[in-house]
């Protein structure tokens, strides 16, 4: 519903388009809800082949990485941030705890109030008309999420804290 309020609000921007991909629970719903706002500025793709992820990323500028207001999500880490990052997308992020902490310690993104339309469509306006923020954001995820999120360096770091807890009997 967030994204339906936020295409609410750019829908005098030409030069901005809100694209899905996926089919949750609401899915039905919310399409039917965009046809009958008249939102051609959102693209609800629905559910896509993993095949197909590279392609879309490549046509994307911006990630958007939204969850519910809900303490259920304090703890949660959508993967979709290592990606963003990896591939030098700026990310908004609309999650508080854990995830919001590595989005903006990454200077990759930044952090919105959950499930809130107007501050999603100040910052999706903030990187369209900025192109020097848009590029700090777009150049800082690659190198973080290579430093600290790499699998093989994630996998060596489990493989040495097994090895001391092995020496020291823990």
């Amino acid at each position: 519903d967030v994204l339906l309020e936020a295409a609410e609000r750019l829908r005098g921007r030409d030069d901005i388009v809100l694209l899905t991909a996926g089919e949750g629970a609401e899915f039905k719903r919310l399409v039917a809800e965009r046809d009958r706002r008249g939102l051609p500025n959102l693209l609800m793709l629905g559910q896509l082949p993993k095949a197909d992820m590279p392609r879309l990323w490549s046509i994307t500028d911006v990630s958007l990485v939204l969850l519910r207001n809900q303490d259920l999500f304090l703890t949660v880490i959508p993967s979709k941030i290592f990606e963003s990052m990896a591939m030098a997308r700026p990310i908004i992020h609309g999650v508080r705890g854990e995830s919001l902490d590595i989005v903006l310690d990454s200077g990759a993104g930044l952090g919105i109030e959950p499930e809130n339309a107007e501050e999603l469509a100040a910052q999706i306006v903030a990187l369209a008309d900025d192109p020097a923020l848009y590029a700090q954001l777009a150049a800082s995820g690659p190198g973080y999420v290579a430093k600290h999120f790499d699998r093989k360096v994630l996998a060596q770091r489990f493989e040495a804290v097994l090895a001391g807890m092995a020496e020291t009997g823990d």
